[in-house]
């Protein structure tokens, strides 16, 4: 599961220049990729910091910085809202913000 993930996130990232709305449609797909990621972890049994590593290396440097933030408050969540789609509630946030 967690090789899918992290593919997932790598293949957002393999995208070429992009025009600004693409390039916030890209940046939030990201971020809600590394939500869902965070989400998975948790669900794994995974501990915040591993989770943390793991992420951090699986994306482009300038996503990097978010990471921390991203999971933190992915393991403050209710364990209820992790069988949710949070990543997708997470990007449709990020697109209207």
């Amino acid at each position: 599961m967690r090789v899918l993930i992290l593919s997932i996130v790598a293949g957002l990232l393999a995208a070429p220049a992009l025009t600004a709305e693409e390039s916030k449609n890209a940046s939030c797909a990201v971020q809600a990729g590394i939500v869902d990621g965070a989400a998975q972890m948790r669900r794994d049994g995974r501990s915040e910091a591993r989770t943390t590593r793991a992420l951090t290396k699986a994306v482009e440097e300038r996503y990097q910085p978010a990471v921390p933030h991203l999971v933190a408050w992915v393991y403050t969540l209710e364990k209820d809202a992790l069988e949710l789609e949070i990543g997708e509630a997470y990007a449709e946030q990020c697109l209207n913000h």
